[in-house]
């Protein structure tokens, strides 16, 4: 999935930052084929995979602490509701819904600050030799300063959900 699901994603976060990153050696894009075939043309194959690996590594302990947490979720609500344990299936609908999203929600804010970095990673613009742009570190470390956006540590108001004004570090939950 993450073969299919990268190149798009990486397209998407150059779509949302070009105009915060600016477009001097960054490139303009017109619309998703445009930035697609300029990533592809000024960075190879490699542009478009970039944060491929920071993909994962969210997307793991996401599953792992949405599922956990889901799960106990139901065992706590089937208890509370006198079911016992082992009779979850019986929950009514909205529990479940409700355990959901609260697992969803616990699983998003512990994986933000490894997805803001995915997202850094993915929207460094870089030559064919593997070189970031100037052009782009420089854009990026001002627009970090000036939104107060957090850095890949976790730190700052974007660890908490500000994210720089919903541009760098467009997490899961509702991200366009």
């Amino acid at each position: 999935a993450g073969i299919v699901y990268t190149p798009m994603d990486v397209v998407k976060e150059r779509l949302q930052t070009q105009h915060v990153l600016g477009a001097s050696g960054a490139g303009n894009y017109k619309h998703f084929v445009n930035a697609y075939q300029t990533i592809l043309a000024k960075e190879g194959v490699r542009g478009l995979f970039r944060g491929y690996w920071a993909s994962n590594f969210t997307w793991w302990p996401w599953n792992i602490i949405y599922f956990v947490s889901y799960e106990h979720g139901r065992n706590t609500a089937a208890i509370a509701y006198g079911l016992g344990p082992g009779n979850k299936s019986e929950l009514p609908p909205w529990v479940s819904s409700g355990c959901a999203t609260a697992a969803a929600v616990a699983a998003t804010i512990a994986t933000n600050p490894i997805d803001l970095a995915k997202t850094r990673l993915q929207t460094l613009r870089v030559d064919t030799h593997g070189a970031a742009s100037t052009a782009s570190t420089a854009a990026a470390a001002v627009t970090t300063q000036a939104t107060g956006a957090t850095t890949a540590t976790g730190s700052g108001p974007a660890a908490s959900g500000a994210a720089g004004a919903g541009v760098i570090g467009a997490g899961r939950v509702g991200a366009a």
